[in-house]
């Protein structure tokens, strides 16, 4: 009958008589939207499609480079000393002081002098002077440096190595004045350009993970903003 309501005191609203069963409630759409009262057709598949997980972002690893050591020698300056810190590609990275390479340097040199000044039929120096080059070139020098080196004929005790990727410092494990071994790592660098969102599931929850489907990324201090991946 009209009326206020015993329990909230607002007016009651006439709802028509209808042909669904007694036991059926029957409501209109701004009461449905006021209810924030979701209905679907019932068939086989998981209730909420969504699972909530906490991931950490990390570097893709194809998009890792390292860059070692290709000498044993001694780390007279790095140029780069923070984790974080950009580095483009061909970047002054260190430089290094090393013995044998010093000697095959100055080995390197000797063998051009004598095959301009001296008989190329008794010694073959262009062998000498490619076997030279080629150490030098392996040991991480580049053209460039090496056809300065044959140029001006000097050389310096320490010998420059540059970046041969770009990317941020992930890590740096070495420190000036470090003895540095032949395949030691001197920096990694990682394109953070796309990145991985790696999060962990329980095994008990693998059998309601698409792995077809689309995640939602949100970071903390980036309120407001979602990236959308495939997992």
């Amino acid at each position: 009958k009209p009326g206020n309501c015993p329990i909230c005191h607002m007016d009651l609203i006439v709802v028509k008589r209808t042909k669904t069963t007694a036991d059926e409630i029957l409501l209109n759409d701004e009461q449905i939207r006021l209810g924030n009262i979701q209905t679907d057709t019932i068939r086989n598949g998981t209730i909420g499609d969504k699972l909530v997980l906490t991931a950490t972002l990390n570097a893709d690893e194809s998009k890792v480079n390292s860059i070692n050591a290709r000498i044993m020698g001694r780390i007279d300056k790095l140029y780069f000393k923070n984790v974080g810190d950009y580095v483009q590609k061909v970047t002054h990275l260190y430089d290094l002081y090393s013995e044998e390479l010093n000697n095959t340097k100055q080995e390197y040199i000797a063998a051009l002098e004598k095959m301009q000044i001296l008989d190329n039929s008794i010694i073959d120096f262009n062998r000498l002077v490619q076997s030279a080059k080629t150490k030098l070139l392996l040991w991480g020098m580049s053209e460039a440096q090496v056809n300065e080196l044959g140029t001006t004929k000097k050389s310096s005790p320490l010998t420059s190595f540059y970046s041969n990727a770009s990317g941020y410092i992930t890590e740096l494990p070495v420190m000036e004045g470090q003895y540095a071994s032949e395949g030691m790592a001197i920096v990694k660098l990682a394109d953070l350009s796309s990145l991985w969102a790696e999060a962990q599931v329980y095994a008990s929850q693998l059998s309601a993970l698409d792995l077809n489907g689309t995640v939602i990324v949100q970071v903390p201090d980036l309120p407001g903003k979602e990236w959308k991946g495939k997992i």
